[in-house]
């Protein structure tokens, strides 16, 4: 894609929310063929000398799910960003601890499919949607608004809101639900993960690690240790009670349930490791984590987790 510190980007909504995509696209030159070796094309808004003009640039989509590995590297360092770039980053960041907080609501949609979209801001955060969006640079809301008659350029807040419910629709649904069956995807391109040869789920159990609110305070998340039974997918332990669990329950799990949880658990520790306090912590099978740690997992450490056979449920917690 080239010089990715030059390269702007507008939004363009999907049906439904999470199949939207941002339309990376450069101001100053022609972009390079991305990944896939073609551009597709893309009408913006441009300034020519006096005038605005509607020219026809090439773009590379991408996926919201997709952009956020490389929105969180733009929010660290947004000055060494175009600014129609850094914009969609904070804009993702914000979303992100809304998901984080668990501030976000779901709707039925067509055919039984569930959407979400984020809830109801607090004063803080709509402080921060007003400043981005009282601040919007010009070329990361330069896609016309389609029809007849004057060149019309989208409204920055509605597509700030609009991108924020396609971030949690993203998010959402790319984090299992529990009984979910999960297909192992390849290393994300640009992680710092070396390459990990997926690995079957050991034994007659699976690990599910479960992000739960913490009942005991007004904010704050754990993750919980899960195992679910291979031969009885709606059998569901957690961890912690696995030792005590009935002797007619036990074999559902396979032979020596505990040390394959704890392989498993070391595992994911070597991929993801914020989860290496599930195996040392005083409270095993649970751990407390920061909102940045919550957001890595539901951005790129979930991609991890599962190529060594650990599946992450972020849509429901337990009630404390």
């Amino acid at each position: 894609m080239g010089d990715i510190n030059k390269v702007a980007a507008v939004f363009l909504a999907g049906s439904p929310r999470r199949h939207s995509v941002l339309a990376l696209w450069r101001p100053d030159a022609p972009l390079p063929p991305g990944n896939g070796g073609q551009l597709h094309p893309l009408n913006v808004l441009v300034w020519g000398g006096d005038r605005l003009r509607e020219v026809k640039v090439g773009a590379v989509p991408v996926p919201v799910a997709e952009s956020l590995t490389m929105l969180r590297d733009v929010w660290q360092h947004p000055s060494d960003f175009h600014p129609a770039l850094a914009v969609w980053a904070a804009a993702a960041r914000i979303a992100l601890e809304q998901i984080a907080a668990r501030n976000v609501r779901e709707l039925p949609g067509p055919a039984g499919e569930t959407s979400w979209r984020i809830g109801d801001l607090a004063e803080n955060a709509a402080l921060q949607v007003y400043n981005l969006v009282a601040a919007f640079p010009p070329y990361a809301h330069a896609h016309p608004v389609p029809g007849d008659g004057p060149w019309r350029q989208p409204q920055p807040g509605q597509l700030v809101t609009a991108f924020m419910d396609a971030v949690a629709d993203a998010v959402m649904n790319s984090v299992s639900a529990p009984g979910e069956p999960t297909a192992t995807k390849g290393q994300r391109a640009g992680s710092e993960l070396s390459p990990v040869e997926p690995v079957p789920v050991a034994g007659g159990v699976a690990v599910e690690l479960r992000l739960v609110a913490d009942s005991h305070q007004e904010s704050g998340e754990h993750l919980v240790v899960q195992v679910r039974s291979k031969a009885d997918a709606s059998l569901v332990l957690d961890a912690e009670d696995l030792v005590s669990a009935p002797a007619s329950v036990l074999p559902a799990f396979g032979p020596d349930p505990i040390t394959h949880v704890r392989h498993l658990l070391a595992d994911a520790a070597r991929v993801w490791p914020p989860a290496t306090d599930l195996l040392a912590g005083a409270d095993r099978y649970r751990v407390r984590l920061s909102q940045d740690q919550v957001i890595d997992l539901v951005t790129s450490g979930s991609d991890r987790l599962r190529l060594v056979g650990v599946t992450t449920c972020l849509r429901s917690g337990r009630p404390g």
